[in-house]
């Protein structure tokens, strides 16, 4: 993966990423303030108070997981090949020797 196609993975995951937290946001105030014109109880609780917090934190952890698994991509920063050369180069020119040599 060269630099653009890095800088366009992060991109693409910060965008993802917003897209998720006003998913989030919309979610929670649907199941929290939209449930709660209905007069409905569970173990004497209002569902609002249900969905608005265990509905909002199941959701956030789903769209999470999802982004993960779908979205976010591993890879390494330095491209570790040429960190690895440029390690030799600055050890050769510090003892004096030419690249290459050990």
């Amino acid at each position: 993966m060269d630099h653009d196609d890095k800088m366009r993975q992060i991109d693409r995951e910060a965008r993802a990423s917003g897209l998720a937290v006003l998913a989030i946001v919309l979610f929670w105030t649907v199941a929290g303030f939209g449930v709660s014109r209905l007069d409905v109880t569970l173990f004497h609780l209002p569902l609002w108070a249900i969905t608005g917090c265990l509905g909002t934190w199941l959701f956030a952890t789903g769209l999470s997981v999802w982004l993960v698994a779908r979205v976010f991509k591993n890879f390494e920063w330095e491209d570790t090949d040429s960190a690895r050369d440029r390690g030799c180069q600055d050890n050769a020119r510090e003892s004096g020797e030419a690249p290459g040599h050990e």
